[in-house]
């Protein structure tokens, strides 16, 4: 999959490289995150800072994952499409092995979800300058945490998912069923650590 991506790519830059490569998938809303990465966000929305129709700007991209990214590139220096590449897919391994224990017994649904994540055919939006990997991990981390009911830990990483994704305020719902059906068999007391 990623050759043929590399192949197509390679039609729309003509630097045949790895850094073309990166260059080339810097598409999309890519160019915004690499963009919030290296100058942060805007302070006023009349222009985008590598151009564009003026009035809008990049607000809409919610600041957790680029500001992880922003972190390593300050201890690194390596531009924000190959950090985009390496930091989502290790973010996405680490999905991948937090959720292990969501399957319990399910020893082949954990191996097909890990097979479709790590090598399907949206694969690629898990290793890309995009958010989808940390909100990811996170997701599995607030539901694995909620498993073991670690209720705060599951609120923070749950502050976390909003942090990444306006999708990610509806984790409260889930925090608070699992947080009512806990509260019937124990003390509130005893059920909030």
């Amino acid at each position: 999959v990623r050759e043929q991506l590399y192949t197509n790519l390679r039609q729309i830059n003509e630097q045949s490289s790895a850094r073309g490569f990166g260059d080339a998938i810097l598409g999309w809303d890519c160019t915004w995150y690499a963009n919030i990465v290296e100058h942060g966000y805007q302070a006023y929305p009349e222009t985008l800072n590598f151009g564009g129709p003026a009035g809008i700007a990049n607000w809409a991209f919610f600041p957790a994952y680029p500001l992880l990214v922003a972190a390593v590139q300050r201890l690194s220096g390596a531009p924000p499409a190959l950090l985009g590449m390496l930091v989502s897919s290790l973010l996405t391994l680490g999905a991948v092995f937090v959720a292990r224990p969501l399957f319990g017994t399910e020893r082949r649904a954990y191996l097909l979800f890990a097979a479709f994540l790590l090598v399907g055919p949206f694969s690629f939006y898990f290793s890309i300058l995009y958010s989808e990997s940390l909100f990811l991990l996170a997701t599995v981390l607030a539901f694995r945490l909620l498993q073991r009911g670690k209720f705060v830990a599951a609120g923070l990483a749950g502050a976390l998912l909003s942090a990444t994704r306006t999708v990610g305020v509806l984790f409260v719902f889930a925090l608070l069923v699992a947080a009512v059906g806990e509260l019937r068999h124990r003390p509130w007391r005893e059920a909030v650590r």
